[in-house]
């Protein structure tokens, strides 16, 4: 197993940039999904 050579001590807690752009990318993903940009997205 490799080991990250992190500078930061965040100890593996997700920062708070990480966790809204994670939840921005899954909200993305679920709409898509969802059927809500079709319209927007003619070739879908």
């Amino acid at each position: 197993m490799t080991h990250r050579d992190d500078k930061t001590q965040e100890g593996g807690r997700a920062t708070a940039v990480e966790v809204v752009s994670y939840t921005a990318v899954i909200a993305l993903v679920g709409a898509v999904a969802a059927g809500w940009f079709d319209t927007m997205v003619p070739w879908l």
